[in-house]
């Protein structure tokens, strides 16, 4: 598959799955209120693109992993929780999907694999570049994109 292709299935598979605008702006925080229509949609935009840049070159990683799945606890707090494992050759991650309601189904809006949010690290590094930068929402996607050039 060519990576064209695998980025536009992922952005899909993202797209139907998982609460993007709501991961965008709880990594953000208070700097989405800030910003401007156009900047939350220019940071939307970087925001997914990041994630599908990390699941890709996450997945070219475990190529011949199998997933398995695990069990779902009741909604706490409204959120779900539903746990995976990853079986590698060498070693096994215990992945742990948050889920929130959106309309009839659910929307995964953060994944912890072996206890580490993936969305809390990435909020806190963003935090540290808006502190640095005035609350300035651009830095942040100045960032996204500089990372992006540097590939994993």
């Amino acid at each position: 598959m060519s990576e064209e292709n695998a980025t536009e299935r992922c952005r899909i598979l993202l797209g139907w799955a998982f609460d993007v605008p709501a991961m965008a702006q709880y990594a953000v925080d208070k700097a989405w209120d800030r910003a401007t229509s156009a900047e939350r949609e220019t940071f939307l935009a970087a925001f997914e693109d990041a994630i599908i840049a990390a699941y890709l070159g996450r997945m070219r990683d475990y190529r011949g992993a199998t997933m398995s799945f695990v069990g779902v606890r009741p909604p706490g707090g409204g959120d779900r929780r539903a746990a995976s494992r990853l079986s590698l050759p060498d070693a096994e991650e215990t992945w742990i999907w948050k889920l929130r309601p959106s309309g009839q189904s659910w929307r995964i809006v953060d994944v912890a694999i072996d206890g580490s949010s993936v969305l809390s690290s990435e909020r806190q590094e963003y935090a540290e570049i808006l502190a640095a930068n005035h609350g300035d929402i651009n830095a942040v996607i100045a960032f996204i994109r500089k990372r992006a050039d540097r590939g994993p």
